[in-house]
């Protein structure tokens, strides 16, 4: 199953358009939503015996709820709906699954009077309060179910996105249910995946309910590890290290030398075949070299930036290079002059701000900020950058910079295509990490694979050191360095 992106409006626009090439009758697609998600619910938990309370809303979600509620009833388990809130009576559909439920299961609670903790004591908790609709903060009855809920023992599972959380954004919109396991209908929503969304949904399921994608609307894809295996083609014996990409990295000042290190020994253990820093001279007093197999070269002038180009595959510009180096300017322009595939970050962020609106990349960069450096490369809050990134986003792809935003989901944007990759962990939030990135996609670009598969292969491969690491060493024991013993 192709797993895609897609924000609310877009989901709204594949349900009526699966309506009405298929003729459904209006309610199906609920009824197909709650019968699968009680089939995956049936295959994941051991549910005989135990006590299942169906917390229902009065919306779409709501209505999902309930037909998995007379799924319950159909296979005489042991649960309990509690609908929060008064039901809407011109709504027919969900009138209509609500009829289903036998009255003595049933209890609508329409005040803050009549909410009872014990209400909710159940070995599993289905929360269908709100789905992908809400856009205003949670208060008053719903707030005090969501915090009643958060409060049990039970393990919860959320239809479609954890109940409080801003299916377009990830944001928490007050309060918003912890789940155990989120079974997703279809495609994931933003607020699946980004901001806070990944800490409250938990475990992701996704589930196919056969709802068509219609065309025309934007194509964004989810990857995890095991959906691509980032290897290079099999090396020849007949061959040298030049086959294997010659790579340039500029970067390093008083302070920061280890990260441009910290690239290029990723990129030699990524594959590549030789790796030389280019290090300012007048900072020479503050380089130690930790790897003899990194080459090292010195400029005091522009003339020498140009010899160090020379016969380069791949330039990393920007990993510990300082937002005051005099030549620095001048350097990319060069780069950007000369058509070298070049991959920018960190400091060279605040460089490539000058070139961004005058430009045609030509597919020639890609850039690998966090939301904060995203923020200031593009002249806007890092608010806007973390809870919706489109915007600025499409801007660069209509620059062709291919962008790797990086975050607890990273976003890969390009000409062609737009991937999610959430198989990273929060133990990669880690000092010299995003360096070591630089460097996996530098070896990648090298290696022949074009702009964007070489991004998506790299951050794949992070994610996976960052996996072997984590089981090593733990979330709180990954470093930089222990992440490139895994490669």
């Amino acid at each position: 199953m192709i797993e895609r992106v897609v924000s609310v409006e877009e989901m709204r626009q594949h349900d009526r358009y699966t309506e009405a090439m298929l003729n459904l009758e209006p309610g199906q697609l609920m009824d197909w939503a709650g019968r699968s998600i009680y089939q995956a619910f049936r295959e994941t938990f051991a549910v005989e015996n135990k006590r299942i309370l169906v917390v229902s809303g009065s919306g779409h979600n709501g209505g999902d709820a309930l037909v998995f509620a007379s799924a319950c009833q159909s296979d005489n388990l042991d649960f309990r709906v509690v609908v929060i809130g008064t039901p809407d009576l011109n709504n027919a559909v969900y009138q209509e699954k609500l009829s289903r439920v036998h009255p003595e299961r049933l209890k609508i609670v329409k005040d803050l009077e009549t909410l009872d903790s014990t209400e909710f004591e159940a070995d599993y908790i289905i929360d269908g309060i709100f789905g992908t609709g809400l856009s205003r903060p949670v208060k008053g009855l719903q707030f005090a179910a969501i915090q009643k809920i958060n409060a049990q023992k039970s393990t919860v599972i959320s239809i479609d996105i954890s109940s409080g959380i801003n299916a377009d954004t990830g944001e928490v919109m007050n309060g918003a249910i912890k789940a155990d396991m989120t079974f997703v209908i279809q495609y994931y929503k933003f607020g699946n995946l980004m901001f806070d969304g990944l800490d409250y949904s938990n475990e992701t399921r996704l589930l196919d309910i056969s709802i068509l994608f219609k065309p025309g609307l934007p194509i964004r894809e989810k990857y995890s590890l095991q959906d691509i295996v980032p290897v290079f083609p099999k090396r020849k014996h007949h061959t040298h290290k030049y086959h294997y990409g010659n790579i340039l990295v500029i970067g390093g000042q008083p302070g920061m030398m280890g990260a441009p290190q910290l690239a290029a020994i990723a990129a030699l253990q990524s594959g590549a075949g030789l790796v030389t820093l280019g290090i300012n001279r007048k900072d020479l007093a503050y380089f130690t070299q930790f790897h003899p197999e990194i080459m090292v070269g010195f400029y005091d002038t522009f003339n020498d930036v140009e010899a160090l180009l020379a016969k380069r595959d791949v330039v990393i510009f920007g990993p510990g290079l300082g937002k005051t180096n005099p030549l620095a300017h001048e350097i990319l322009a060069k780069l950007i002059q000369t058509k070298i595939p070049l991959i920018v970050d960190a400091d060279g962020l605040s460089y490539l701000k000058s070139f961004i609106d005058n430009e045609d990349f030509d597919d020639q960069i890609i850039i690998t900020p966090h939301a904060g450096e995203m923020a200031k490369l593009m002249g806007c809050d890092r608010d806007e950058i973390e809870k919706t990134p489109w915007r600025q986003l499409d801007h660069l792809k209509n620059k062709k910079i291919v962008t790797v935003l990086k975050g607890a989901t990273t976003i890969i944007s390009g000409k062609d295509t737009c991937r999610f990759v959430d198989a990273g962990n929060p133990g990669m939030a880690t000092a010299g990490s995003g360096d070591l990135l630089c460097g996996i996609i530098a070896a990648f670009l090298a290696r022949g694979f074009v702009q964007e598969e070489a991004a998506l292969r790299g951050v794949i491969w992070h994610c996976e050191a960052g996996r072997r690491a984590r089981q090593k060493y733990g979330e709180d024991g990954i470093t930089a360095s222990r992440m490139l013993e895994m490669f």
